[in-house]
C-alpha cells in the first residue's frame, strides 16, 4: 500500500499537478471555518423546509383544482404549479444531500473526508440537478408561451403534458450524465489525474475533452438558445398586442364624434334658414281679398309653430347632441377599458412572466458560474484557488436559498403557501 501510494504520489507529479497544501485547503484560520459551517447549517436548514413547503403546498393546491378551469386571469395553471412544484423538489434535494457534504468538507478545510462512493454520487447528484433546475425553467418557459402566444392551443393540453414536461426535466439530465458516468466514458485518459485526486482527499468532477463538450451543449449553450428564443417571441407578442388593441378604436371614435359634431351644426343651421323663409312668407302679399283672411290665420298659425317649434327644435337637438355627445364619450372609455381588458385577460400569464423571468436570470447567472468554474477546473486548474472554488460553488448553492422568495413573489404561490402553514407571510 506504501509502494502504491509513492507510486501515485510520483505520477501525480508527473503530471504537474498543484497539489500543495495551500492548494487543497480553504484557510488557515480554524475559528472562521467554523463560523461559516454554522451559518450554512443554518442556511441549508431553511432551505430544507421552504422548498419542502412549497412542494407540498403547490401539490395540494393542484389536486384541489382538478376540475376546475384550468387557468383565469387571477389564477395560475395546474400545470405551473406541478413545475414550480418539481423544481423546488430540485433544490429540496440540494439542501438536503449536498450542502451537508459542502459543510463537511469545509469543517475539514477542503479535504474530502467520505470516500471516493460519496464524492461520485456527490458529482453526479450535482451535476444533474443543476442541469434539470435549467430544464425546468425551459419548461416553464415553454408553458408561458403557449399560455400567452397559443392559448387556444393552451387550453387544449391535458395533465399528461404537464407530466411530460416533468418527466422530461429529470430524464434528460439523467441520461445526459449517467449514461457517459455508467460506461466511463468520462474518464478515458484522465484516470491517474482522479487517481491522484482520491489519494490527496479532492472531490472534483472530472471529464475528458470531448465528454466536456457534449455536456457543455446540453447544459449551457441549448437550454439558454431555447430560454431567449421563447422569451423573445414572448415580449414580441405582448408588444404586438399592446400596439394594436388599445390605438385602433378610440381613433375610429374621434372620427365618428367628429361627423356626429358636423351633422349637429348642419342641422342648427337648416333651422336658422327654416325661420327666415317662414317670416318671409308671413309678409308675402296676397291679391285675393277672399283667402286674405284664411291666409293670414294659417301665416300666424304657422308663425307661432315656427316661434316655438324651432326653439324647441334647437333646444332638444342640442340636447340630443350633449346626449350623444356624452354617449360616445363614455363608449369611448368604454372601448379603451375593454380593449385594455382584453389585453390583460389575453396576457394573463405576463405578470407570471415577470417572476419567472427573475428566476430564469438568477439560475442562468448562477449555472453560468458553475459551468464557468468547472470548466476552468478542468482545463487551468492552477487558475482556481480552494477558496474561490469554494465559494463559487456556494453561490450555486444559495440558488436553493433565493428559490422561495422568487416563488413567493407571485401572490398566487403565497396564498398556497399561506393556506397550507395558516399563516399570512406578507402583512400589507
Amino acid at each position: 500500500m506504501e509502494n502504491k501510494t509513492s507510486f501515485n504520489v510520483t505520477l501525480c507529479f508527473m503530471l504537474e499537478l498543484d497539489l500543495s497544501e495551500k492548494s487543497r485547503t480553504i484557510s488557515s484560520n480554524r475559528n472562521l471555518l467554523l463560523a461559516i459551517s454554522v451559518v450554512s447549517s443554518v442556511i441549508d436548514l431553511f432551505i430544507i423546509i421552504s422548498n419542502a413547503t412549497l412542494v407540498v403546498a403547490l401539490i395540494k393546491s393542484s389536486k384541489e383544482s382538478e376540475g376546475k378551469v384550468s387557468m383565469t386571469s387571477s389564477n395560475i395553471s395546474k400545470r405551473s404549479r406541478l413545475l414550480m412544484a418539481s423544481i423546488s423538489m430540485c433544490h429540496t434535494f440540494i439542501g438536503a444531500f449536498l450542502v451537508p457534504c459542502a459543510v463537511t468538507q469545509m469543517i475539514h478545510n477542503g479535504v474530502w473526508v467520505l470516500g471516493p462512493q460519496m464524492c461520485t454520487a456527490k458529482n453526479v447528484l450535482e451535476a444533474v440537478i443543476s442541469a434539470s433546475t435549467q430544464y425546468h425553467v425551459i419548461c416553464m418557459a415553454l408553458d408561458m408561451y403557449l399560455a400567452i402566444c397559443k392559448p387556444l392551443a393552451y387550453r387544449m393540453l391535458t395533465s399528461r403534458s404537464s407530466h411530460l414536461m416533468i418527466w422530461s426535466s429529470w430524464i434528460l439530465p439523467l441520461a445526459i450524465f449517467v449514461i457517459p458516468m455508467l460506461f466511463g466514458w468520462h474518464q478515458l485518459g484522465k484516470e491517474l489525474v482522479i487517481m491522484c485526486q482520491t489519494v490527496y482527499g479532492i472531490c472534483s468532477t472530472v471529464f475528458n475533452d470531448y465528454v466536456l463538450l457534449f455536456i457543455a451543449f446540453f447544459l449551457s449553450i441549448l437550454p439558454f438558445a431555447a430560454l431567449i428564443t421563447m422569451y423573445a417571441l414572448i415580449l414580441r407578442a405582448i408588444a404586438r398586442f399592446h400596439d394594436r388593441l388599445p390605438g385602433d378604436k378610440p381613433r375610429r371614435i374621434e372620427k365618428s364624434t367628429n361627423t356626429d359634431q358636423q351633422s349637429s351644426m348642419r342641422l342648427d343651421s337648416e333651422v336658422s334658414e327654416g325661420v327666415t323663409d317662414v317670416s318671409e312668407v308671413s309678409v308675402r302679399p296676397k291679391r285675393h281679398t277672399a283667402t286674405i283672411q284664411n291666409c293670414d290665420q294659417n301665416v300666424n298659425e304657422n308663425v307661432q309653430k315656427c316661434k316655438t317649434k324651432p326653439q324647441l327644435n334647437s333646444i332638444s337637438i342640442l340636447n340630443e347632441d350633449s346626449k350623444t355627445l356624452e354617449r360616445k364619450r363614455a363608449e369611448k372609455t368604454v372601448v379603451q377599458g375593454s380593449s385594455f381588458g382584453n389585453f390583460r385577460k389575453s396576457c394573463r400569464n405576463a405578470r407570471a412572466f415577470r417572476y419567472i423571468l427573475g428566476i430564469l436570470s438568477w439560475c442562468a447567472a448562477t449555472s453560468t458560474i458553475f459551468i464557468v468554474s468547472k470548466i476552468i477546473q478542468v482545463f487551468r486548474p492552477d487558475l482556481m484557488p480552494k477558496w474561490l472554488g469554494t465559494a463559487l460553488w456556494w453561490l450555486s448553492y444559495l440558488n436553493s436559498a433565493v428559490n422561495p422568495f422568487l416563488l413567493c413573489s407571485n401572490r398566487n404561490v403565497r396564498h398556497c403557501v399561506e393556506t397550507l402553514i395558516g399563516v399570512k407571510l406578507y402583512r400589507n
